[in-house]
């Protein structure tokens, strides 16, 4: 897996780049699992809430931490897991998320992955950080599993160079905030 670098430099931002990586999901029918790391405030719910609204616009769209899963839509139905409390990978399957992991259909989005997920079949991994000079510039750190078209990969890369200049964020302002 060979990752790439891309920035954002505001909440709407993050969300057009989930937008445009979800616009190229319409095109593969086949689970995917986005593994979303990082410390709080970076943009994994926010990634995850342009991700959704992408396929269904007026879904509301909040951090899934106290439910640990939420769901969204049906065709195809996406899952939002947040697994910050989770501490042991043994809670996993009496909390039934070993069975949406293996939903064939489903699009997951996992927060705060635990171990036994960092590495899974048709995945899609984003690391996102705040930057040292501006804490409102997000890098994400993204990788495919090797499981995916190569030409599909090629051209999500493609779509998604458009976030990949680090001078590009002054003109991309708006709320800064991001969970």
């Amino acid at each position: 897996m060979q990752s790439q670098i891309y920035y954002t430099y505001s909440e709407r931002d993050t969300m057009r780049f989930a937008s445009l990586f979800g616009k190229h999901l319409h095109e593969i029918d086949i689970s995917v699992k986005f593994i979303l790391n990082g410390d709080l405030g970076s943009g994994k719910t926010c990634f995850v809430r342009g991700l959704i609204q992408e396929f269904y616009p007026k879904a509301i769209v909040s951090s899934a931490t106290y439910v640990i899963a939420k769901s969204f839509g049906y065709k195809p139905i996406i899952y939002h897991l947040d697994l910050y409390r989770i501490k042991k990978n043994h809670n996993l399957e009496d909390l039934g998320i070993l069975e949406i992991m293996n939903d064939s259909k489903a699009l997951i989005c996992v927060e705060w992955p635990v171990l036994s997920m960092k590495f899974q079949p048709r995945s899609i991994k984003l690391s996102f950080s705040n930057t040292a000079n501006d804490k409102n510039i997000r890098l994400i750190n993204l990788s495919f599993s090797d499981d995916f078209p190569k030409d599909w990969v090629l051209t999500v890369e493609r779509d998604l160079s458009i976030f990949k200049s680090k001078d590009r964020g002054v003109e991309q302002s708006g709320s800064s905030s991001g969970s």
